[in-house]
């Protein structure tokens, strides 16, 4: 903040032009009677044969809709 360069003046650009094009995209969530944050997890320990490594993905909704989700090794 103090000293800031060209890139960050570029960056803060990039944002704001993001920010404007997709400003009419949105997540529309409807009132249901069941409106409850959920979370769904699974784990798959070693499954996977080339890296032996576990994978646990996982998926939080409210409602019908997918608010986030992850999948990670």
């Amino acid at each position: 903040m103090q000293k800031p360069y060209v890139e960050h003046l570029n960056v803060v650009k990039q944002i704001l032009r993001y920010v404007v094009g997709t400003k009419d995209i949105a997540l529309k969530y409807s009132k249901l009677p069941s409106f409850i944050l959920s979370r769904f997890s699974d784990s798959d320990y070693g499954v996977d044969r080339d890296d032996r490594k576990s994978t646990s993905p996982y998926v939080f909704s409210i409602g019908l809709g997918v608010i986030s989700w992850a999948s990670k090794k």
